[in-house]
C-alpha cells in the first residue's frame, strides 16, 4: 500500500564505509553486531540518525497513518531486522531477545493507557514511554 519515509541512515557512503567494518561472516550475527553498537551510540549521528530518535520517528510516523483506522482495521508494516530491534527496544523495553530473524516480528494492540504487545507467544501489557504523546 505505501511506503513509511523513514530511514536509518544519514550518510549512505559513511554507512556502508561502516558495514566493512564488520566482519562476521553469518548475515544475522553482522546486522546483530551492527544494531548493538548502533543502539550503543558507537555511530555519531551525521552517519546513523540515533535509534531512539529513529524509534521516536517511527512511531510519529506510525500513529498519523492510523489515525483514521477503526476497530476492524489490521495494518502490517514490513521491515529489516535492526529496524524490528529498534522498534523492540525503545517502544516496548524488549532488549534480551536473542535476534529479529527473517519474517520476525511483533503485533501491538493500541489501548488508552496502555500497549499491549505479542512477541513470541508472550502477550505483554506495556506502558506507553514517556515520550508517545501523540
Amino acid at each position: 500500500m505505501g511506503e513509511i519515509p523513514l530511514t536509518s541512515v544519514v550518510d549512505v557512503e559513511a554507512f556502508r564505509n561502516l558495514l566493512l567494518e564488520i566482519r562476521e561472516e553469518n548475515e544475522n550475527e553482522r546486522m546483530r553486531n551492527l544494531f548493538h553498537r548502533w543502539v550503543s551510540g558507537l555511530y555519531p549521528p551525521w552517519v546513523m540518525k540515533p535509534s531512539l530518535e529513529f524509534a521516536q520517528e517511527g512511531a510519529f510516523l506510525m500513529m498519523r497513518y492510523l489515525e483514521g483506522a477503526g476497530p476492524e482495521d489490521v495494518h502490517i508494516w514490513v521491515s529489516h531486522e535492526t529496524w524490528v530491534a529498534a522498534f523492540l527496544q525503545h517502544w516496548l523495553g524488549e532488549c534480551s531477545f536473542d535476534w529479529v530473524s527473517f519474517m520476525d516480528g511483533f503485533i501491538l494492540q493500541f489501548h488508552e493507557d496502555c500497549m499491549m504487545s505479542f512477541f513470541r507467544g508472550e502477550k505483554k501489557e506495556v506502558k506507553y514511554p514517556y515520550w508517545w504523546n501523540f
